[in-house]
């Protein structure tokens, strides 16, 4: 059996999962000796003050890089 080695780039990351409402934030931290990893969830409304709320939690998680995925529908289907 081929075994890959990996190499911990982003010790410290979350994924924002951005809806009308609500963003859910999730951030991982992987031990870069185990490769193991442990996320903590939350999730904030989309009002100005929780998007601020949101970047406090972040930042008092340590975690400064961040991906965001948003999926919007289409309003006009010949777009």
């Amino acid at each position: 059996m081929d075994t890959q080695q990996f190499e911990v780039i982003r010790p410290k990351c979350a994924g924002l999962d951005v809806h009308k409402k609500s963003v859910v934030a999730a951030v991982c931290t992987s031990d870069p000796v185990t490769l193991t990893a442990s996320y903590k969830t939350k999730t904030f409304n989309t009002t100005n003050p929780d998007i601020a709320t949101l970047r406090d939690w972040l930042l008092a998680q340590d975690c400064r890089d961040v991906c965001m995925e948003s999926i919007g529908k289409r309003l006009d289907p010949h777009f």
